[in-house]
């Protein structure tokens, strides 16, 4: 199964996110309310409420935006050089990790600071052809409105310094481009809000969860069944990432310069996601991007392995699993 998405043929494509929808649709059978927080970080939180009190909304609006992010992961994995003939392995992985929970299957705030941030890091992705200020102004302009959505997206920051470091060694005209790009969505916001006499929310008190050892000790010696699913598939995605590492200077310098970036942007979601350990079902969608990425690259060989054959089954039984079996048991 798993070689039939190494093909780019539309009617593979089509058939996967009939699936998608087809177990999202028999999902909403199951689930009688939305399981989403009422409360929510961000400017718009107002409009994500009110999408979120309609269960049928909240499902088609998610689901489209799943459709678009997919579509970005996928052109990362096809352009980055390092990943040939991938079809749309891209998309299958991504629809994987996004259907792991419930809260997935409806529109949160997260998913929509997401689309913003991959948005984002698909221009960051384009600098490998060739370095340009403008198009980094571009990319951080994307990663500030994402920090509208989730404040604590701030810190991409510094993940986008070490970003350009990556390309090439880093001037001040490039941080004032990154600060400039991440500022003025929210200098634009709050010109808008006041124009028209309304109501802005505070974006300054960042909901950062504090670590210590204390707070992770409280997962307990046998943590759910949530982090047990999101730990598969992280080892997997680990697995990716050796697997690259041992294959990086087989590559060109354009391939390398996209792993390095990928590899970076999966310990920034990785923190995130640690930052955020409570809201595992919402905040592991930023860290499925760049595990997309890393799980693409696993597969990616002529002749796949029983054994990686085997690891590809599971996943999808989990995924099922973690998503509607808790329903059926």
């Amino acid at each position: 199964m798993i070689e039939q998405f190494r093909q780019n043929r539309l009617g593979i494509g089509v058939l996967l996110f009939v699936a998608a929808l087809s177990v999202r649709a028999f999902l909403l059978l199951l689930v009688k309310s939305n399981p989403l927080p009422a409360d929510s970080i961000g400017v718009f939180d107002g409009a994500i409420q009110w999408i979120n009190s309609h269960l049928y909304v909240s499902m088609a609006v998610s689901f489209l935006l799943l459709i678009l992010q997919s579509y970005l992961v996928n052109s990362i994995c096809i352009g980055s050089g390092a990943l040939q003939g991938s079809g749309i392995l891209g998309t299958y992985f991504f629809l994987l990790l996004n259907s792991l929970f419930v809260d997935n299957v409806f529109f949160s705030i997260a998913q929509i600071g997401n689309l913003f941030i991959l948005m984002g890091l698909n221009l960051l992705f384009r600098l490998k052809e060739g370095y340009d200020t403008r198009l980094l102004f571009y990319s951080a302009f994307l990663f500030g409105i994402g920090i509208l959505f989730i404040p604590d997206h701030i810190w991409i920051l510094v993940f986008v310094i070490f970003g350009i470091l990556i390309f090439k060694a880093i001037v001040f005209k490039d941080v004032i481009a990154v600060v400039l790009g991440l500022i003025m969505p929210l200098y634009i916001t709050r010109a808008l809000w006041y124009l028209f006499d309304l109501q802005l929310l505070e974006i300054g008190n960042l909901d950062v969860v504090q670590l210590s050892l204390q707070s992770l000790m409280s997962l307990g010696l046998f943590p759910n069944a949530d982090y047990v699913v999101m730990g598969i598939f992280l080892l997997v995605s680990v697995l990716g990432l050796f697997q690259q590492i041992g294959t990086y200077f087989n590559r060109n310098i354009e391939a390398r310069r996209s792993i390095s970036l990928n590899a970076l942007f999966f310990i920034y979601s990785l923190i995130m996601l640690l930052l955020h350990w409570k809201n595992l079902q919402q905040f592991h969608t930023l860290l499925s991007i760049p595990s997309a990425f890393l799980l693409v690259n696993f597969y990616n060989e002529e002749r796949v392995g029983l054994w990686k054959r085997f690891v590809n089954l599971l996943l999808l039984v989990l995924a099922l699993f973690s998503l509607i079996g808790r329903f059926l048991v």
